[in-house]
């Protein structure tokens, strides 16, 4: 019996010891990161990011939209950037947002024909429950094959 209790207690000491050490998901994701930062640092900051490719995603009607990047609860945004790492092949615009405003850090951005162009919103924003960024098309992408990233700035506020 002692030694069926030494062994036990081995094995919990081993899982008590390796959860907080476990690997952190990923944050990029076509629709949305994962929902934690990877530390819990009260005034730390992140990125955070995620990206369209409308070659999978189409958004086809206007007005369609995707979370991009999942906003963990008690984080503050800082700031959102859109990259055009490959420009769209037809004519779109795209609003970034949240749950409250499709156009929370930006209206309607045109991104066709400008590969390799950056545009920063600096629209600071507390949030107390989990939210996300959110892309909106202005116009339809469907057909188009473009890649726009999200990269949002944040500071954990736990």
């Amino acid at each position: 019996m002692k030694k069926v209790m030494k062994s036990v207690l081995f094995l919990a000491l081993i899982v008590a010891f390796t959860i907080p050490c476990m690997a952190v998901t990923a944050y990029t994701n076509a629709v949305g990161g994962a929902t934690g930062l990877p530390v819990a640092t009260k005034g730390a900051t992140y990125k955070l990011t995620g990206q369209i490719d409308f070659s999978t995603e189409p958004l086809a009607v206007a007005g369609d939209s995707m979370l991009v990047i999942k906003i963990p609860a008690n984080t503050m945004v800082l700031g959102v950037r859109m990259e055009v790492v490959k420009a769209p092949t037809t004519a779109v615009t795209v609003s970034v947002g949240d749950s409250a405003s499709a156009t929370q850090y930006t209206g309607a951005v045109v991104v066709s024909n400008v590969a390799n162009t950056v545009s920063a919103y600096t629209t600071i924003k507390g949030y107390t429950a989990a939210n996300g960024i959110v892309a909106t098309t202005g116009t339809a992408a469907s057909g188009s094959t473009g890649i726009i990233r999200f990269i949002a700035t944040v500071m954990d506020l736990k």
